[in-house]
């Protein structure tokens, strides 16, 4: 399941790759949630990207509206 520890560390990645994350570092992890695990419906992806941003922002990660949006991390990473 893509808890939010999963979802920290996904961005972690992506924020060490190019400092910061978008909604789009998620894809491959949840189509093996829609594809593998089966608890995720496809058509209620959109609605979990509300989950993603939730979790990171309560982490401390800055989000700013851009195209596409973009999380940064808090200093401290």
């Amino acid at each position: 399941m893509l808890d939010e520890s999963r979802i920290l560390e996904i961005a972690r990645v992506a924020a060490n790759h190019r400092g910061y994350a978008v909604y789009d570092d998620y894809n491959e992890a949840l189509r093996l949630e829609i594809c593998q695990e089966g608890w995720l419906e496809p058509t209620h992806v959109g609605w979990f990207l509300f989950t993603i941003k939730h979790a990171l922002i309560q982490a401390g990660w800055r989000f700013e509206k851009h195209r596409p949006a973009r999380f940064y991390p808090p200093s401290s990473l």
